[in-house]
Protein backbone atom coordinates (compact mmCIF):
# COMPACT_ATOMS: atom_id res chain seq x y z
CA UNK A 1 0.00 0.00 0.00
CA UNK A 2 1.17 3.67 -1.16
CA UNK A 3 0.62 6.78 1.35
CA UNK A 4 0.78 9.35 -0.81
CA UNK A 5 -0.12 13.23 -0.95
CA UNK A 6 -3.67 13.98 -2.88
CA UNK A 7 -2.63 15.67 -6.09
CA UNK A 8 -5.26 17.77 -8.07
CA UNK A 9 -5.77 15.22 -10.45
CA UNK A 10 -7.21 13.26 -8.08
CA UNK A 11 -10.66 15.29 -7.64
CA UNK A 12 -12.95 12.65 -9.41
CA UNK A 13 -11.18 9.79 -7.43
CA UNK A 14 -11.40 11.49 -3.99
CA UNK A 15 -15.34 12.38 -5.20
CA UNK A 16 -15.70 8.82 -5.69
CA UNK A 17 -14.46 7.61 -2.57
CA UNK A 18 -16.91 9.84 -0.46
CA UNK A 19 -19.31 9.42 -2.43
CA UNK A 20 -19.47 5.81 -2.00
CA UNK A 21 -18.20 5.56 1.68
CA UNK A 22 -21.03 7.79 2.54
CA UNK A 23 -23.83 7.06 0.21
CA UNK A 24 -23.66 10.92 -1.47
CA UNK A 25 -24.56 12.61 1.84
CA UNK A 26 -20.75 13.61 3.07
CA UNK A 27 -21.46 17.50 3.35
CA UNK A 28 -18.11 18.77 3.48
CA UNK A 29 -17.59 20.95 -0.36
CA UNK A 30 -13.51 19.89 -0.48
CA UNK A 31 -15.43 16.37 -1.28
CA UNK A 32 -17.40 17.61 -3.85
CA UNK A 33 -16.33 20.94 -5.16
CA UNK A 34 -13.50 21.37 -7.33
CA UNK A 35 -13.31 24.57 -6.87
CA UNK A 36 -13.00 23.89 -2.78
CA UNK A 37 -10.78 20.79 -3.58
CA UNK A 38 -8.04 22.97 -5.17
CA UNK A 39 -7.78 25.61 -2.32
CA UNK A 40 -7.21 23.23 0.32
CA UNK A 41 -4.76 21.61 -2.02
CA UNK A 42 -2.84 24.68 -2.31
CA UNK A 43 -3.18 26.01 0.80
CA UNK A 44 0.17 24.74 2.92
CA UNK A 45 -1.30 24.26 6.68
CA UNK A 46 -3.43 21.50 4.68
CA UNK A 47 -1.79 18.17 4.35
CA UNK A 48 -4.07 15.52 2.71
CA UNK A 49 -3.09 12.07 2.50
CA UNK A 50 -4.39 9.44 0.55
CA UNK A 51 -3.82 5.55 0.65
CA UNK A 52 -3.66 3.80 -2.91
CA UNK A 53 -4.01 0.07 -3.43
CA UNK A 54 -3.69 -1.39 -7.15
CA UNK A 55 -3.37 2.24 -8.62
CA UNK A 56 -6.84 3.03 -6.63
CA UNK A 57 -7.89 5.42 -3.81
CA UNK A 58 -8.81 3.63 -1.33
CA UNK A 59 -8.89 5.92 1.95
CA UNK A 60 -8.17 9.20 2.57
CA UNK A 61 -7.87 12.06 5.45
CA UNK A 62 -6.92 15.85 5.84
CA UNK A 63 -5.01 17.42 8.51
CA UNK A 64 -4.83 21.37 8.79
CA UNK A 65 -2.73 22.98 11.05
CA UNK A 66 -1.76 26.36 12.81
CA UNK A 67 1.76 26.64 13.39
CA UNK A 68 1.12 29.69 15.77
CA UNK A 69 -1.62 28.45 17.62
CA UNK A 70 0.31 25.06 17.58
CA UNK A 71 -3.16 22.85 16.84
CA UNK A 72 -4.20 21.21 14.11
CA UNK A 73 -7.34 19.53 13.25
CA UNK A 74 -7.62 16.01 11.51
CA UNK A 75 -11.06 15.70 9.77
CA UNK A 76 -12.19 14.10 6.63
CA UNK A 77 -11.32 10.37 7.52
CA UNK A 78 -12.92 7.70 4.46
CA UNK A 79 -11.88 4.36 3.91
CA UNK A 80 -13.30 1.97 1.39
CA UNK A 81 -15.92 -1.06 3.15
CA UNK A 82 -13.71 -3.73 2.18
CA UNK A 83 -10.66 -2.14 3.30
CA UNK A 84 -12.15 -0.77 6.55
CA UNK A 85 -11.18 -2.78 10.03
CA UNK A 86 -6.98 -4.10 8.32
CA UNK A 87 -5.69 -0.65 10.26
CA UNK A 88 -5.48 1.09 6.93
CA UNK A 89 -6.59 4.37 8.59
CA UNK A 90 -4.21 3.68 11.53
CA UNK A 91 -0.95 4.03 9.00
CA UNK A 92 -2.85 6.63 7.51
CA UNK A 93 -3.22 8.95 10.53
CA UNK A 94 0.12 8.28 12.08
CA UNK A 95 1.61 8.94 8.84
CA UNK A 96 -0.02 12.15 8.74
CA UNK A 97 1.59 12.95 12.55
CA UNK A 98 4.79 12.05 11.62
CA UNK A 99 4.37 14.86 8.85
CA UNK A 100 2.88 17.39 10.79
CA UNK A 101 4.29 17.82 13.95
CA UNK A 102 2.07 19.89 16.18
CA UNK A 103 1.23 19.47 19.82
CA UNK A 104 -2.12 19.66 19.71
CA UNK A 105 -4.14 17.12 17.34
CA UNK A 106 -8.04 17.23 17.26
CA UNK A 107 -10.62 15.59 15.64
CA UNK A 108 -14.35 14.88 15.65
CA UNK A 109 -15.70 11.68 15.38
CA UNK A 110 -19.07 10.23 14.63
CA UNK A 111 -20.91 8.34 17.62
CA UNK A 112 -22.74 6.55 15.63
CA UNK A 113 -19.99 3.95 15.08
CA UNK A 114 -17.47 2.69 18.28
CA UNK A 115 -14.89 1.78 15.28
CA UNK A 116 -13.56 5.51 14.78
CA UNK A 117 -13.26 6.12 18.21
CA UNK A 118 -11.68 3.26 19.22
CA UNK A 119 -8.89 4.21 16.42
CA UNK A 120 -8.41 7.52 17.83
CA UNK A 121 -7.90 6.45 21.28
CA UNK A 122 -5.68 3.64 20.32
CA UNK A 123 -3.61 6.75 18.39
CA UNK A 124 -3.67 8.40 22.09
CA UNK A 125 -6.50 10.40 21.88
CA UNK A 126 -8.75 11.05 24.88
CA UNK A 127 -12.51 11.98 24.42
CA UNK A 128 -13.89 15.52 25.68
CA UNK A 129 -17.11 15.54 24.79
CA UNK A 130 -19.69 15.18 22.13
CA UNK A 131 -21.93 17.19 19.46
CA UNK A 132 -25.40 16.74 19.92
CA UNK A 133 -27.40 16.74 16.07
CA UNK A 134 -23.73 18.56 15.35
CA UNK A 135 -24.42 17.23 11.17
CA UNK A 136 -27.04 16.47 9.28
CA UNK A 137 -25.71 13.30 6.72
CA UNK A 138 -28.33 11.25 6.10
CA UNK A 139 -29.79 12.22 9.55
CA UNK A 140 -28.49 14.60 11.91
CA UNK A 141 -25.90 12.59 14.06
CA UNK A 142 -23.72 13.31 17.38
CA UNK A 143 -20.26 13.64 17.11
CA UNK A 144 -17.25 13.53 19.66
CA UNK A 145 -14.27 15.31 20.87
CA UNK A 146 -11.06 13.90 20.83
CA UNK A 147 -7.74 15.53 21.91
CA UNK A 148 -4.32 14.51 21.50
CA UNK A 149 -1.56 16.40 23.44
CA UNK A 150 1.94 15.99 22.68
CA UNK A 151 4.51 17.21 25.20
CA UNK A 152 3.77 19.10 28.15
CA UNK A 153 1.56 21.63 26.68
CA UNK A 154 -0.83 20.98 29.42
CA UNK A 155 1.36 22.84 31.82
CA UNK A 156 0.94 26.03 30.05
CA UNK A 157 -2.70 26.21 30.85
CA UNK A 158 -4.26 29.58 32.55
CA UNK A 159 -6.63 28.61 35.67
CA UNK A 160 -9.98 28.47 34.56
CA UNK A 161 -12.90 30.56 35.78
CA UNK A 162 -16.20 28.80 34.96
CA UNK A 163 -19.81 29.33 35.77
CA UNK A 164 -21.54 27.18 38.06
CA UNK A 165 -24.17 25.23 35.43
CA UNK A 166 -20.75 24.44 33.51
CA UNK A 167 -18.70 22.84 36.10
CA UNK A 168 -20.07 18.90 35.63
CA UNK A 169 -18.46 19.19 31.81
CA UNK A 170 -15.51 20.95 33.60
CA UNK A 171 -15.22 17.63 36.37
CA UNK A 172 -15.08 15.11 33.44
CA UNK A 173 -12.51 16.46 31.58
CA UNK A 174 -10.45 17.59 34.78
CA UNK A 175 -10.64 13.72 35.85
CA UNK A 176 -9.04 12.81 32.11
CA UNK A 177 -6.16 14.82 32.24
CA UNK A 178 -5.83 15.57 36.37
CA UNK A 179 -6.35 19.70 35.80
CA UNK A 180 -6.67 20.85 39.22
CA UNK A 181 -9.70 22.59 40.28
CA UNK A 182 -11.31 25.28 38.66
CA UNK A 183 -12.59 28.81 40.26
CA UNK A 184 -16.07 28.25 40.12
CA UNK A 185 -18.29 31.50 40.27
CA UNK A 186 -22.64 31.89 39.70
CA UNK A 187 -23.55 32.71 36.82
CA UNK A 188 -25.14 36.51 36.26
CA UNK A 189 -28.65 35.35 35.31
CA UNK A 190 -29.30 39.00 33.34
CA UNK A 191 -31.54 38.33 30.39
CA UNK A 192 -33.09 41.35 27.73
CA UNK A 193 -36.57 40.74 25.89
CA UNK A 194 -35.94 42.92 23.09
CA UNK A 195 -36.09 41.00 19.81
CA UNK A 196 -33.63 41.16 17.58
CA UNK A 197 -34.21 40.79 13.63
CA UNK A 198 -31.30 40.00 11.73
CA UNK A 199 -30.55 40.87 7.94
CA UNK A 200 -28.14 39.03 5.85
CA UNK A 201 -25.19 39.32 3.84
CA UNK A 202 -23.34 36.80 1.72
CA UNK A 203 -21.43 39.34 -0.03
CA UNK A 204 -17.51 38.92 -1.37
CA UNK A 205 -16.41 41.51 1.46
CA UNK A 206 -17.57 39.12 4.53
CA UNK A 207 -14.63 37.59 4.99
CA UNK A 208 -12.61 41.07 4.28
CA UNK A 209 -14.49 42.43 7.11
CA UNK A 210 -14.31 39.76 9.54
CA UNK A 211 -10.74 39.52 9.15
CA UNK A 212 -10.48 43.63 9.28
CA UNK A 213 -12.30 43.23 12.96
CA UNK A 214 -10.31 40.19 13.93
CA UNK A 215 -6.86 41.90 13.36
CA UNK A 216 -8.30 45.56 15.56
CA UNK A 217 -9.57 43.39 17.81
CA UNK A 218 -13.27 44.43 17.86
CA UNK A 219 -14.84 40.68 18.07
CA UNK A 220 -16.30 38.67 20.96
CA UNK A 221 -16.65 34.80 20.35
CA UNK A 222 -14.10 34.69 17.91
CA UNK A 223 -11.72 31.78 18.46
CA UNK A 224 -12.82 29.22 15.87
CA UNK A 225 -9.92 27.96 14.39
CA UNK A 226 -9.56 26.61 10.41
CA UNK A 227 -13.30 28.39 9.36
CA UNK A 228 -13.79 31.73 7.71
CA UNK A 229 -17.21 33.18 7.51
CA UNK A 230 -19.03 32.76 4.47
CA UNK A 231 -22.17 34.58 5.79
CA UNK A 232 -23.02 37.79 7.77
CA UNK A 233 -25.90 38.62 10.27
CA UNK A 234 -26.61 41.89 11.15
CA UNK A 235 -29.12 44.54 12.67
CA UNK A 236 -30.69 46.87 10.78
CA UNK A 237 -28.72 50.03 12.84
CA UNK A 238 -25.27 48.06 11.94
CA UNK A 239 -25.80 47.78 16.28
CA UNK A 240 -24.72 44.36 15.86
CA UNK A 241 -22.87 42.15 13.22
CA UNK A 242 -22.33 38.96 13.47
CA UNK A 243 -19.86 36.67 11.35
CA UNK A 244 -20.77 32.93 10.45
CA UNK A 245 -20.43 29.75 9.01
CA UNK A 246 -23.08 28.51 7.18
CA UNK A 247 -22.90 24.80 5.77
CA UNK A 248 -26.37 24.25 4.47
CA UNK A 249 -26.42 20.68 3.35
CA UNK A 250 -24.90 19.90 7.05
CA UNK A 251 -27.52 22.10 8.40
CA UNK A 252 -25.32 24.24 11.59
CA UNK A 253 -23.79 27.55 11.92
CA UNK A 254 -20.62 28.27 13.32
CA UNK A 255 -20.61 31.81 15.23
CA UNK A 256 -16.89 32.90 14.23
CA UNK A 257 -17.57 36.51 15.57
CA UNK A 258 -19.54 38.75 17.30
CA UNK A 259 -19.19 42.81 17.11
CA UNK A 260 -22.10 44.34 18.56
CA UNK A 261 -23.51 47.42 21.54
CA UNK A 262 -26.26 45.19 22.56
CA UNK A 263 -27.09 42.81 25.01
CA UNK A 264 -25.83 39.43 24.20
CA UNK A 265 -28.78 37.41 25.30
CA UNK A 266 -30.52 39.69 22.82
CA UNK A 267 -27.32 38.66 19.95
CA UNK A 268 -27.70 35.03 20.83
CA UNK A 269 -31.87 34.72 20.54
CA UNK A 270 -31.53 36.72 17.24
CA UNK A 271 -28.97 34.36 15.77
CA UNK A 272 -31.09 31.27 16.65
CA UNK A 273 -34.07 32.74 15.04
CA UNK A 274 -32.05 33.62 11.78
CA UNK A 275 -30.96 30.12 11.72
CA UNK A 276 -34.20 28.34 12.04
CA UNK A 277 -35.45 30.80 9.38
CA UNK A 278 -32.15 28.93 7.11
CA UNK A 279 -32.88 25.27 7.60
CA UNK A 280 -30.25 25.03 10.45
CA UNK A 281 -30.61 23.13 13.44
CA UNK A 282 -27.76 23.37 15.07
CA UNK A 283 -25.26 26.32 16.15
CA UNK A 284 -21.61 26.28 17.73
CA UNK A 285 -19.18 28.67 19.05
CA UNK A 286 -15.82 27.92 21.60
CA UNK A 287 -16.34 29.79 24.64
CA UNK A 288 -13.12 30.79 26.76
CA UNK A 289 -13.08 29.24 30.18
CA UNK A 290 -11.80 32.73 31.55
CA UNK A 291 -15.19 34.52 31.10
CA UNK A 292 -17.99 33.68 33.01
CA UNK A 293 -19.77 37.01 31.93
CA UNK A 294 -19.89 35.07 28.13
CA UNK A 295 -20.44 31.88 29.90
CA UNK A 296 -23.38 33.29 31.63
CA UNK A 297 -24.94 34.31 28.30
CA UNK A 298 -24.64 31.29 26.92
CA UNK A 299 -26.60 29.51 29.75
CA UNK A 300 -29.31 31.96 29.26
CA UNK A 301 -29.80 32.12 26.04
CA UNK A 302 -29.97 27.90 25.58
CA UNK A 303 -26.35 27.87 24.19
CA UNK A 304 -25.53 24.40 26.32
CA UNK A 305 -21.62 23.21 26.87
CA UNK A 306 -21.50 20.00 25.77
CA UNK A 307 -17.99 19.30 25.20
CA UNK A 308 -14.84 20.98 27.01
CA UNK A 309 -11.35 21.66 25.35
CA UNK A 310 -8.24 21.84 27.50
CA UNK A 311 -5.44 24.40 26.03
CA UNK A 312 -7.19 25.16 22.91
CA UNK A 313 -6.60 28.71 22.90
CA UNK A 314 -3.05 30.30 23.25
CA UNK A 315 -2.87 33.76 24.93
CA UNK A 316 0.17 34.90 24.85
CA UNK A 317 3.42 32.99 26.65
CA UNK A 318 0.04 30.68 28.16
CA UNK A 319 -2.83 28.87 27.19
CA UNK A 320 -6.81 28.80 27.85
CA UNK A 321 -9.25 26.19 28.31
CA UNK A 322 -12.06 26.67 25.74
CA UNK A 323 -15.90 25.25 25.87
CA UNK A 324 -17.50 24.37 23.20
CA UNK A 325 -21.59 25.27 23.20
CA UNK A 326 -23.93 24.47 21.04
CA UNK A 327 -27.58 25.11 20.89
CA UNK A 328 -30.40 22.82 19.36
CA UNK A 329 -33.32 23.81 17.86
CA UNK A 330 -34.03 20.30 17.70
CA UNK A 331 -34.62 18.41 20.64
CA UNK A 332 -31.40 15.93 21.00
CA UNK A 333 -31.95 11.66 20.41
CA UNK A 334 -28.89 9.68 21.65
CA UNK A 335 -30.62 6.04 20.43
CA UNK A 336 -27.91 5.42 18.42
CA UNK A 337 -24.63 7.25 20.08
CA UNK A 338 -22.18 4.17 20.86
CA UNK A 339 -19.68 5.26 23.28
CA UNK A 340 -17.12 4.27 25.66
CA UNK A 341 -17.39 5.12 29.32
CA UNK A 342 -15.30 7.85 29.55
CA UNK A 343 -17.65 9.66 26.75
CA UNK A 344 -21.12 8.59 28.38
CA UNK A 345 -20.47 10.96 31.87
CA UNK A 346 -19.92 13.84 28.73
CA UNK A 347 -23.14 12.35 27.68
CA UNK A 348 -24.58 12.24 31.41
CA UNK A 349 -23.40 15.67 32.43
CA UNK A 350 -24.61 17.73 28.87
CA UNK A 351 -27.80 15.76 29.00
CA UNK A 352 -28.16 16.71 32.84
CA UNK A 353 -27.54 20.40 32.16
CA UNK A 354 -30.16 20.30 29.25
CA UNK A 355 -32.53 19.25 30.95
CA UNK A 356 -32.28 21.08 34.06
CA UNK A 357 -31.87 24.17 31.50
CA UNK A 358 -35.13 23.05 29.83
CA UNK A 359 -36.68 22.47 33.11
CA UNK A 360 -36.06 26.28 33.82
CA UNK A 361 -37.78 27.12 30.50
CA UNK A 362 -40.66 25.47 31.01
CA UNK A 363 -41.42 26.34 34.32
CA UNK A 364 -40.40 30.13 33.54
CA UNK A 365 -44.23 31.19 34.49
CA UNK A 366 -44.04 30.37 37.66
CA UNK A 367 -41.48 33.25 38.44
CA UNK A 368 -43.73 35.71 37.09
Amino acid sequence: MIIREVEKKDFGEINRLYNDVYEGFYPLPETYNKRTFDKVLDDDPHLWLAAEEGGKIVASIIFVGNREKDICKCYGAAVRNEFQGKGVMYELHSEAEKRSKYRIYYSIARMNNIAPQKLLRKLGFMPFGIFPNAMRIKEFETHGLFVSYKGDIIKEREKPVIIKPFEPIYVCASDILHLGKAEIVQESGIRSCMKMDLMMSVAPSVSMEWADYMNNGSLELSYFPFFEPNLKLYSSNLSTEIFVYYNPMAAHLYILGIKTTDSMYDVLEGIASAALSMGCYYIECVVPAESPELQSAMYESGFMPSAYFPAFKKKDGSRIDCFINCRLLLPPSFREVHTDDMNKRFLKAYSDIYIERVRKDLYGWSDR
